[in-house]
């Protein structure tokens, strides 16, 4: 089974310790054989981080050149040590950091994952290729879809029939 990641960058502190919880239960209950993620802060970093942990194999989605600019000095630090750490790599052919970008690498993690783990908080997306926009791409292709939402702790499964 191969499962992804979407989710937001800005987490509450007081949510990350619920999160790394709920995560850690739900990739163990799974037999997960490889995990995708664009390795972004926040959602995307803690699930790549708690993957590897598992010793799973991670595929790194960097959906443009130049994806270091858009971290801080710390995401950066993280971004690359979970980049070096990954088993796999698919580089989107995008110039530039923007929206298309960051929209279609979503899109590729969901298309590549049998299930799709959202830390999301059920707000619509704030720019194309938002969290949003990936669940409800991953919902029209009926994608099973694990929703951790980070305001009310609240964990739903979609399309688990």
């Amino acid at each position: 089974m191969r499962i992804g990641i979407t989710g937001h960058q800005n987490l509450n502190i007081a949510v990350i310790d619920w999160l790394k919880h709920e995560l850690f239960i739900e990739i163990n209950q799974l037999n997960v054989n490889e995990a995708f993620s664009c390795l972004a802060i926040g959602a995307d970093q803690i699930f790549a981080a708690i993957v590897l942990a598992n010793e799973i194999p991670l595929t790194a989605v960097v959906p443009c050149l130049n994806y270091e600019t858009t971290f801080d000095s710390n995401g950066l630090a993280l971004y690359k040590n979970l980049l070096s750490r990954s088993k796999n790599t698919i580089k989107l052919n995008f110039k530039k950091p923007s929206e298309n970008a960051f929209f279609e690498a979503g899109k590729t993690v969901v298309s590549n994952s049998d299930i799709l783990f959202a830390i999301w908080d059920n707000l619509p997306a704030k720019g194309l290729g938002g969290t949003a926009d990936i669940v409800s791409f991953a919902s029209s292709l009926n994608k099973k879809i694990i929703h951790l939402n980070p305001i009310t702790k609240t964990k739903t499964f979609i399309n688990y029939g």
